[in-house]
């Protein structure tokens, strides 16, 4: 187990100095955010996907560009790289073009 890890209770390990501690809690709250973010992408993702094979042009349309304004913003706090973004984007575009 690496320093300021979790262990298996769920107990944070206590380092050896105050700074290692206070990086391995800040890791934690990064951690959990980005879990969130990533989570509410899939969701999008999901809700814009069932809305293009349901073959509703206005609620496929909203749908995707909420989509991409959550992964723009999960993108620019550097949760994914930008070209996974341009990529997940990409993948949402072509379906909706083909579809509807």
């Amino acid at each position: 187990m690496e320093r300021g890890e979790h262990n298996k209770e769920g107990g944070q390990r206590v380092t050896g100095t105050s700074s290692l501690n206070k990086a391995a809690r800040e890791e934690g709250r990064k951690g959990l955010r980005n879990r969130m973010d990533r989570g509410s992408i899939k969701t999008r993702m999901t809700a814009a996907g069932k809305a293009i094979h349901k073959g509703e042009k206005e609620e496929a349309l909203q749908a995707a560009q909420e989509a991409v304004k959550c992964i723009d913003r999960v993108v620019q706090k550097g949760v994914f790289h930008r070209n996974k973004g341009a990529r997940l984007k990409a993948r949402l575009m072509r379906k909706l073009n083909a579809k509807v």
